[in-house]
């Protein structure tokens, strides 16, 4: 759900689009290879999903097809996309987002709160608050941004006193350029 009262599209301005080609693997069934094929990927809009509603891609196929059989079975395939990542928001640097982020949080709070009396809260691996405030983050700035990525760090560490995570993996959500994702393949 987008509430349009929280929308300040003038807060944050890209200053330069990302003409950069990325590999990406859609896990996804059988039945969804054909009709991406013929009428393009469908996007996500779950209220759960972790960088917004989009189309979702992993950097890494191992990745893609362990998610696709844990999902889909004997059924499960996986697409290969070219993506051009265009106005990116890059989450590894959130830095560069934070004020917007925080913004955007602020008016949905003080959205809510007048309009439907609380915000969604985060349940395990679904995201809800973070979808809601991606979302209109991608809506407020100017232009719109076509692409979110992320590295998620998850898992048990690879051995004791680091941080290096035996699930660590990247996400990127393709948002809004339905150009950005070129011809895909199985």
């Amino acid at each position: 759900m987008i509430w349009e009262g929280a929308i300040d599209r003038t807060e944050f301005w890209f200053d330069v689009r990302q003409d950069v080609l990325i590999a990406g693997y859609h896990g996804t069934d059988q039945a969804s290879v054909t009709r991406s094929k013929t009428n393009g990927f469908s996007p996500s809009q779950k209220p759960r999903d972790w960088l917004g509603h989009g189309v979702y891609f992993w950097t890494d196929h191992h990745l893609a097809w362990y998610w696709a059989r844990k999902y889909y079975g004997k059924s499960a395939a996986v697409l290969r996309a070219t993506l051009l990542l265009g106005y990116c928001v890059d989450l590894d640097n959130v830095d560069r987002f934070a004020n917007v982020i925080r913004n955007t949080l602020k008016r949905l709070q003080s959205e809510s709160i007048r309009n439907l009396g609380g915000m969604p809260q985060h349940q395990g691996d679904e995201h809800c608050l973070d979808c809601l405030v991606l979302n209109h983050v991608c809506k407020s700035t100017v232009p719109e941004v076509d692409s979110l990525m992320m590295t998620f760090s998850r898992g048990t560490p690879v051995c004791d006193g680091t941080q290096l995570r035996d699930q660590t993996h990247k996400q990127i959500c393709v948002s809004h350029c339905p150009e950005c994702v070129h011809e895909g393949r199985p």
